[in-house]
């Protein structure tokens, strides 16, 4: 099937009627452009993100903040962190892939790499993104995801953790990913008919990156890149999500009905996180049960949890 690229999303954020304001805080030619997309996180949990890229160990480097649905001053909280270089506000919650897009236009640099704003980078975070692209012939690169709480939410994630070896792999880990800038532009980044908090956006960008990349190794896991980010912390937080994602993944086998089947090619990995306890595997069929009845009752109703 013909591997369509979305409408192209490359307004100039100034001329986006989606952006309320863009203010330019320091001036930074960088080569790597770190993306961070703000919901609903408090100000004292994004103070921590904020220690954490202030630490890292590159210096070639400068952060564009999407404001996407905050309610406190954003602009106050990151004025004297000069690599902070560029503030975004939209007008309302657009959604992760269009706010990650609005981020992506907002820059000039060669390497965009994508952090979640409840996600703490590692202090070889950036250096680690731009070496792999510096020293491969790569496009795009998931790193590793290490839970900051030990939760059986997070231990079923066997997807956060690939191992110690690189390897050919798709971006399923969208908040732990860099791209290739140019690559990026040329398949419209990500597809932002996945609206609200999206799921599955990063196989589907995989899927169509791999149509205009040569290579069987251009899209990448890497272990070197590390974030500290919990998949879930409650019940509720869990179950919510995996229906969301459900949904997400019913829409895009209508538009591409073998992008499934694109990502079930690397099933084989080994995943090193996936040796749950005889307890943890009941509490597994206890959840699950609960994530079915709330998908039947969520596309009884047909709408999505919020």
């Amino acid at each position: 099937m013909q591997r369509s690229t979305p409408a192209d999303p490359w307004t100039p954020p100034h001329e986006d009627d989606r952006v309320r304001d863009v203010v330019h805080l320091h001036d930074n030619d960088a080569s790597v452009t770190v993306v961070v997309v703000l919901f609903r996180t408090d100000r004292r949990d994004f103070r921590r993100v904020l220690d954490r890229l202030s630490e890292q160990t590159a210096s070639d480097f400068d952060v564009v903040l999407v404001d996407n649905g905050t309610s406190w001053d954003v602009v106050e909280a990151v004025e004297s962190h000069p690599f902070v270089t560029t503030y975004v506000e939209l007008t309302e919650n657009h959604g992760i892939t269009a706010a990650r897009n609005i981020g992506a236009a907002a820059t000039d640099s060669e390497i965009l790499v994508f952090l979640d704003d409840d996600a703490l980078p590692a202090r070889d975070f950036v250096a680690q993104h731009a070496r792999i692209h510096r020293d491969h012939d790569v496009v795009a690169v998931r790193g590793r995801v290490v839970p900051r709480a030990d939760t059986i939410y997070n231990r079923l994630q066997t997807w956060y953790d690939l191992g110690d070896d690189p390897l050919p792999y798709y971006i399923n880990i969208e908040g732990n990913a860099s791209f290739d800038a140019e690559a990026f532009l040329a398949v419209a980044g990500f597809n932002e008919a996945l609206t609200g908090r999206a799921g599955h956006e990063g196989i589907e960008l995989s899927y169509r990156l791999e149509s205009v990349v040569e290579g069987d190794e251009a899209l990448r896991y890497h272990p070197g890149p590390v974030v500290y980010h919990d998949y879930a912390t409650s019940l509720r937080g869990y179950v919510r999500k995996v229906v969301y994602a459900r949904k997400t993944k019913r829409l895009l086998e209508r538009i591409y009905p073998d992008v499934f089947e694109y990502a079930a090619q690397y099933s084989e990995v080994q995943q090193t996180s996936s040796g749950l306890s005889h307890t943890d595997r009941l509490k597994e069929v206890a959840i699950n049960t609960l994530v079915e009845l709330w998908s039947l009752v969520d596309r009884a109703a047909g709408s999505s949890p919020r």
